[in-house]
């Protein structure tokens, strides 16, 4: 990629680059049969990391679920 570019992936998975142009920034889609650089994440790192998030933040809801319901026994007696 060159200097004044920046690569997003949209949540609908379409493939669009920012490109700097006349001192203005203006989206351009790269096609449909566009493919990522070797560089790029990994798709099987990426989803290791999200799931090693998601099963975190099931564990910290989990917790403050827990220490709810201590503080309601406390706060009861």
């Amino acid at each position: 990629m060159r200097q004044g570019q920046v690569l997003v992936l949209s949540r609908r998975s379409l493939p669009l680059t920012k490109q700097k142009v006349d001192g203005e920034w203006r989206w351009k889609y790269l096609g449909k049969a566009w493919q990522p650089p070797e560089e790029f994440s990994k798709p099987e790192g990426y989803r290791k990391r999200v799931a090693r998030y998601r099963g975190l933040l099931e564990r910290l809801v989990e917790g403050r679920e827990k220490l709810a319901e201590m503080e309601r026994l406390l706060v009861d007696d």
